[in-house]
């Protein structure tokens, strides 16, 4: 038995009974869902954590104001 298991099985013990049902609900959840894992790198993961602790946001026009500046328009749109 891999270690993930024995440590999900020792968790579900100490776990009051009405609190094992939600944990049947995760379990089949994860089972039947069909989309891919993402899976971020250490340093991913810091990177959207510090993003989050920021909370700095932006709207969708301050974004394409952003993207004009930097993609170059065709000289036919000039």
């Amino acid at each position: 038995m891999t270690t993930s298991i024995e440590a999900i099985l020792e968790l579900a013990k100490e776990l009051p009974e009405e609190e094992l049902g939600k944990l049947i609900t995760y379990i089949k959840f994860f089972e039947e869902k069909d989309e891919p894992v993402l899976v971020l790198e250490v340093d991913d993961e810091e990177d959207i954590i510090n993003i989050l602790k920021v909370d700095e946001w932006y709207d969708s026009e301050e974004i394409e104001k952003v993207l004009e500046k930097i993609i170059e328009k065709p000289s036919y749109l000039r």
